[in-house]
């Protein structure tokens, strides 16, 4: 029984007693702590008030199964136990408290775990640790309650959305597992809106004290002002640890459950991290956008993702980042986009009518009750229909496109620059004919960019003949002046760019081989002899080139291999021309090399030592990268053009 003595001149005070001390040598000091009756009573008058007024709101936790006293011994428990310890003793005191409370809180999270149904009470008691005077003073405990915080719910959150039940269903007569369930629920989202609430603070909270600085700092003395820099930094630094946990809690959190309450909130928050200049903050966040767009199968959450990215991209200009636009390459189109003849119903409705009519009474009965269930069970499994799903993923690609229009148009960096044209051309096949006109004039400006590229020259022309391969067929754009650029630039990708060559190789195959039913006659013919001569001119002038000019060189001749299969007509550019009337003759390969020899007759003999070593190798088979039809294209290489270089380094003109 605690005394409860008056004390004159004050309010009515009484004697609490407190947990007692254990010293290192096993002697037990009682401790205990003078409290007034008024704030008690104000406390528990203040708890009472904001639980009645957390009820008529309608998003509380419904039936509070924690105590009010269990709140207030969660706090009396770690004050200040005794007062004339040594520095050593307090010190241990303190790890010894800290000790208990890393196993109060696994013991709460584990409860929670085993039966989140029973035990959700629990939820609120590893919220009120936070408050506690040891967590604050120990930021690692904090973070350690908000992690077992965030684990918990990754663990019982429901795969569904949570509604709570209106006044007038509450006022029904409901079995008692339903009002369990409401209350399990009820109490399960406000717990976690109330989790959500203290993430968004502790991510707001290192923005403020960015900005906090004001010009009293200047009228400080210098060693005031070094020592409140000094904590300044301490500040900012547990600021930033504490938004980086945060932020890793709400990445996990969308991740596991992007369907459930608040996704929307989560998705909002997250997005402008894909924008961050920390490497950290901005791995996580596109971790979690990158896990969501693959594992969302309805496209619900997905489209809503998109919104958000889009508008943080937009609002970003041509400084977006390269990180937040490959993201969006992970986004599902794995269903084609829906057609005109889907959405109209008119040949089904009449099918089914037709249907009917055939049927007995007893049948359409039947076949009601099979549609009821198969119905049921289908939004018991959450399956969406296809229709619906390839509807959701058009507006995902059709969002997607407009935001490419504005980064193309924009101009950005490199990196930005390459997610734009890789994400355009992986949704060629799913661009709207409207749209189609303003990407290519896009693609179109960038070329005339002074400040473009070699390599992204050639993604660029990649990028507008694979959109002319989908929907573009049908309009009479004319990609006239993207064969221009790349015809111009052939010589020096070739010659000065080996790492480009299994770019321009594709790039070639589709600019050519592609459509080859939509080029003039000798266009691949001129292509062709260019690829060739620029190939042999920079064997010759490497000599013994490196290994990488070797690669590059191989994957060139594969490429005019595969070219001269599909375009018959110019596998006469490596035939000799014996007719001295024949105006094809300084067309071929071999002519191009025999004019070469004739201003620089030692070239000949360079030839023989760079570029022919490769094509032997080739032509003989021994590089396992070579196939029959490089083989048979280096065979006819060694056969005509250096059978005439061999005799102009040996004899000159007189041997040709």
């Amino acid at each position: 029984v605690y005394n409860k003595p008056i004390m004159p001149g004050g309010p009515a005070k009484r004697m609490k007693l407190l947990l007692p001390i254990k010293t290192s040598h096993g002697q037990l000091i009682a401790q205990s702590r003078e409290e007034a009756i008024e704030d008690h009573q104000a406390v528990d008058d203040n708890v009472e008030s904001d639980a009645e007024s957390n009820v008529a709101s309608g998003s509380d936790e419904g039936i509070d199964l924690m105590p009010d006293s269990d709140a207030d011994e969660l706090i009396d428990h770690n004050e200040t136990a005794g007062q004339d310890l040594t520095p050593v003793e307090q010190m241990a005191l303190e790890e010894s408290k800290a000790k208990e409370m890393r196993i109060n809180i696994a013991n709460h999270a584990q409860t929670v775990m085993d039966n989140p149904q029973e035990n959700v009470g629990h939820l609120r008691k590893l919220r009120l640790l936070l408050a506690d005077p040891l967590c604050q003073a120990r930021p690692l405990l904090a973070d350690y309650i908000v992690v077992s915080l965030c684990e918990v719910f990754k663990d019982i959150l429901p795969s569904y959305k949570i509604r709570l039940a209106t006044d007038t269903e509450k006022s029904q007569l409901a079995k008692k597992e339903t009002k369990r369930l409401r209350a399990f629920e009820e109490t399960l989202l406000l717990n976690y809106r109330k989790y959500l609430a203290l993430l968004r603070q502790a991510m707001c909270k290192q923005q403020a004290t960015n900005s906090s600085k004001t010009a009293k700092d200047k009228k400080l003395s210098g060693w005031r002002r070094k020592r409140k820099r000094v904590a300044e930094k301490d500040e900012a630094e547990l600021a930033y640890s504490n938004r980086n946990v945060a932020i890793r809690c709400l990445s996990q959190l969308l991740a596991n459950h992007p369907n459930f309450n608040e996704s929307s909130e989560l998705i909002a928050w997250l997005t402008p991290c894909l924008q961050s200049r920390s490497a950290e903050i901005s791995s996580l966040a596109c971790s979690a956008f990158r896990q969501l767009f693959v594992e969302d199968r309805a496209g619900e959450a997905s489209l809503r993702a998109v919104k958000a990215a889009c508008r943080v991209a937009v609002a970003a200009g041509a400084k977006v980042h390269a990180d937040l636009l490959d993201v969006l390459t992970s986004v599902r189109l794995d269903l084609p986009p829906p057609t005109k003849d889907q959405s109209a119903p008119g040949n089904q409705r009449l099918t089914h009518q037709q249907k009917l009519a055939k049927l007995s009474r007893k049948e359409r009965r039947q076949g009601k009750r099979s549609a009821d269930a198969t119905r049921g069970l289908e939004e018991l499994r959450h399956q969406e229909s296809a229709a619906t799903r390839a509807r959701l993923q058009q507006r995902c690609a059709e969002l997607l496109l407009h935001l490419y229009l504005r980064v193309l148009r924009a101009k950005p960096g490199a990196r930005a620059l390459t997610s734009a044209l890789t994400g355009l051309a992986r949704l060629s096949l799913r661009v709207n004919l409207d749209l189609l006109p303003d990407l290519f004039s896009a693609l179109q400006a960038l070329l005339d960019w002074p400040d473009l590229s070699t390599a992204h020259s050639v993604e660029v022309v990649r990028t507008a003949l694979a959109l002319l391969s989908g929907e573009g067929e049908a309009l009479t754009l004319d990609p006239r002046r993207f064969y221009l650029h790349l015809y111009k630039r052939l010589p020096r990708l070739v010659r000065h760019h080996p790492d480009l060559a299994p770019s321009l190789s594709q790039t070639l195959l589709a600019a050519l081989a592609d459509r080859r039913r939509h080029l003039p006659p000798m266009r691949p013919v001129n292509f062709l002899r260019r690829l060739l001569d620029s190939i042999c001119q920079t064997a010759l002038l490497n000599g013994n080139g490196s290994s990488a000019t070797e690669a590059s060189l191989t994957c060139l001749l594969t490429c005019a291999a595969r070219l001269l299969a599909v375009f018959p007509r110019a596998q006469r550019l490596l035939e000799p021309a014996d007719d001295v009337d024949d105006a094809e003759a300084a067309a071929t390969a071999a002519g191009q090399l025999v004019l070469a020899t004739d201003d620089d007759p030692d070239l000949g003999g360079l030839s023989c030592q760079s570029c022919e070593p490769l094509l032997r190798k080739l032509a003989s088979g021994s590089n396992q990268v070579a196939s029959h039809s490089i083989r048979q294209l280096a065979s006819l290489l060694l056969k005509q053009n250096f059978s005439a270089i061999h005799a102009a380094s040996a004899g000159g003109r007189e041997a040709i």
